[in-house]
């Protein structure tokens, strides 16, 4: 199998071609618009294509990855977190995936639940699960968190918040299925060979990829330590901004991402899985202004638009979820 950072190189002047023979990328979708090309990030909700934020992708000639690793339509499972690169059609429901990228938040034995209701550990990560959650029925029995004991090796999708990460889906792995990896935001790096991701105490010897530093989201995958669920000797680094720059939108292109609030400081400033958000002239769903806050989940839905020198997702629509 290739490695989508592989394969970066080799899309990417076919994707200038695309961009270029699109004309205008054209104005957000969702309720009606003249479609374009854009980006959508969030869970998979449904199939007959692939259905994200509501947007039923066809995915008939998408090039599709699942964990760096080419996949077909078939891979894909509920739950699962997207990012699509693709054309929005005028009708606001449906679109073309060109890219499909699906990736965990982390892979690793269960070292412990609670002791807040419905949740577990994974290298340090806090797992939370709520009835949205997809529990894989063909390897967790039931399929609920009971299905679950310590020492499981599980693969987690799901949205990161200030406390850990929401799962929207939990599968079961059998021993050696898979590397243990986890992704998230570098802390407490000064430069020698330890950092954090999150509660994990991550150490490493190679030195790490250029770029690397404190709040550079990574994937890191490795050993963890048999007596310490906190600890964990890294066999690979790799800088996730990097790997997903063909995800990365352009002026005037579409956007829906789905995630949870960050740095919120106004309406008019916060972030939602990374992508800044001005909302101030946006249409409210399920809630009101008001209640932007940290930690809240919603799916905003936008242009990436130039304000003030900075790019920014000037929402028209912000869902409450």
């Amino acid at each position: 199998m290739f490695k989508r950072k592989t394969l970066a190189a080799f899309l990417a002047l076919p994707a200038l071609f695309f961009l270029a023979g699109c004309g205008e990328s054209g104005s957000l979708v969702a309720g009606g618009g003249t479609g374009g090309t854009g980006i959508s990030t969030g869970a998979i909700t449904g199939f007959g294509s692939v259905i994200v934020n509501d947007v039923e992708f066809d995915v008939f000639e998408t090039l599709i990855t699942v964990n760096d690793n080419t996949a077909v339509e078939n891979n894909l499972r509920l739950g699962m977190v997207a990012k699509i690169r693709g054309t929005f059609n005028p009708d606001g429901s449906t679109g073309v995936a060109d890219l499909l990228d699906a990736e965990n938040a982390v892979l690793g034995p269960i070292s412990g639940f609670g002791p807040e209701v419905d949740s577990f550990t994974v290298l340090g990560q806090k797992i939370f699960v709520n009835g949205n959650t997809v529990f894989d029925n063909n390897s967790i029995f039931p399929p609920d968190l009971s299905g679950l004991v310590q020492g499981d090796i599980v693969e987690v999708y799901g949205l990161r918040e200030t406390s850990g990460i929401w799962a929207t889906r939990v599968e079961k792995k059998t021993p050696g299925q898979g590397g243990i990896n986890v992704k998230g935001l570098v802390s407490n790096y000064t430069g020698q060979n330890t950092f954090n991701i999150g509660a994990l105490l991550v150490t490493f010897t190679p030195p790490p990829p250029a770029g690397f530093d404190n709040g550079v989201f990574v994937e890191v995958e490795g050993i963890p330590n048999p007596n310490d669920p906190l600890l964990m000797t890294a066999t690979e680094i790799e800088l996730e901004d990097l790997e997903d720059a063909e995800f990365d939108p352009a002026e005037g292109e579409e956007v829906e991402v789905e995630g949870f609030v960050s740095g919120f400081t106004s309406i008019s400033h916060f972030f939602v899985n990374g992508k800044l958000v001005d909302a101030s002239g946006a249409r409210f769903e399920g809630g009101l202004a008001s209640d932007l806050a940290d930690d809240v989940r919603v799916e905003a839905e936008g242009v990436w638009t130039m304000i003030d020198g900075d790019l920014v997702l000037l929402a028209e629509e912000i869902e409450f979820e």
